[in-house]
């Protein structure tokens, strides 16, 4: 080869360097200028307690707004529902009846409210026991109830789908499934560019999604609550229940009739305490009214004894009254056992609804 075809490849071959290598830059370049660069900024921010990052990819007062808008929507504009029996179709309802009335001040407030939740947990992984104006919907912070029904016990991350930029907007789905429910689904996100690249502006159909698992849980609640009330049902058979036909005088000369159930120990186990609702109905169905009784006297395995509890009864009751002068064939008595707990330290207990 010539000195001067060995100029030309060498030229051709720094040239063919440096064009690789501009075009790395110039990939790298709008890697970091995409959507899916500042999604995965964000994911990396969360994980390391990262807030400065994590504000910069996400516009926290927008979002805030846009979580609180979840609440505040009509719960049944997306999805056509007679009744809407989950706590977070309650909270909708609640924030549909209260949204007018909502003033220029309480408004930001709750964003404001939501946007400190947010910054807490990401800089530290914790949600603060603050007490705001978020109380109004729930026992805690409406952000901290939000993770906790979308996470539950066994959360997964499975990453982004769906990414599609135009102009300056950008969605992209966040995929995750929930282990302990068998549910899997996804949340919308928008991103807007901005001069300094993209960033989170709001989430949607999150709200649904709550919903959708709340269902769930309280589907699986039931289930399980079923299978706990079959053997609390084993456990004790009642005999008979009955009231007295006469009344008697309390300490503070309040009138009471008495209650007396006899019942069995139909379990293998001795039984150390139970407790149990009482409920007056009329043969048309109506409740008259409920009473709870408790008894914590050993019940050994195969006993068959019958016990006495006084229930005081309101003069200015007409249920009360009713209750009194019916005799045995004309209401219903009924009897729930709510809780049992056995000497061997088994303890029956249906798990309580948090709607309930």
């Amino acid at each position: 080869m010539s000195f001067k075809a060995k100029i030309i490849s060498v030229i051709i071959l720094l040239t063919a360097i440096t064009g690789a290598f501009f075009t790395m830059q110039f990939v790298e370049q709008s890697k970091k200028n995409s959507a899916e660069f500042a999604l995965q900024k964000v994911v990396k921010s969360i994980e390391k307690n990262d807030i400065k990052t994590f504000t910069k990819f996400v516009n926290t007062q927008k979002l805030s707004e846009s979580i609180l808008q979840e609440f505040l929507e009509d719960p049944k504009a997306a999805n056509e529902k007679k009744e809407e029996k989950s706590i977070w179709g309650e909270v909708k309802e609640f924030g549909k009846t209260i949204q007018n009335r909502l003033s220029g001040y309480i408004k930001p407030e709750l964003v404001n409210s939501i946007e400190s939740q947010m910054r807490v947990f990401v800089s530290t992984g914790l949600f603060s026991d603050k007490k705001d104006l978020t109380s109004l919907y729930s026992k805690k912070p409406i952000l901290e109830k939000m993770w906790l029904d979308l996470s539950g016990a066994d959360f997964t991350f499975l990453g982004f789908s769906n990414i599609h930029e135009k102009d300056k907007k950008a969605s992209a789905d966040i995929l995750f499934k929930r282990e302990d429910l068998n549910f899997s689904s996804s949340l919308t996100v928008y991103l807007e560019k901005t001069e300094n690249g993209w960033e989170i502006v709001s989430i949607d159909n999150l709200g649904e999604t709550l919903n959708q698992l709340e269902e769930l849980k309280i589907k699986k609640i039931k289930a399980k609550n079923k299978a706990i009330q079959e053997k609390m049902a084993k456990s004790i058979n009642i005999q008979n229940i009955e009231k007295s036909a006469g009344l008697t005088k309390g300490e503070f000369g309040e009138m009471r009739i008495l209650l007396r159930v006899a019942f069995e120990n139909t379990s293998k186990q001795d039984i150390t305490r139970f407790k149990a609702g009482i409920t007056f109905k009329t043969k048309e169905g109506k409740v008259l009214r409920h009473v709870k009784i408790e008894d914590t006297d050993l019940l050994s395995s195969g006993d068959l004894v019958e016990k006495s509890w006084p229930m005081t009864l309101s003069p200015l009751s007409k249920d009360d009254h009713t209750i009194f002068k019916s005799k045995k064939d004309e209401i219903d008595i009924i009897i729930n056992f709510t809780e049992i707990e056995f000497a061997n330290g088994e303890k029956l207990k249906p798990i309580a609804l948090e709607s309930e």
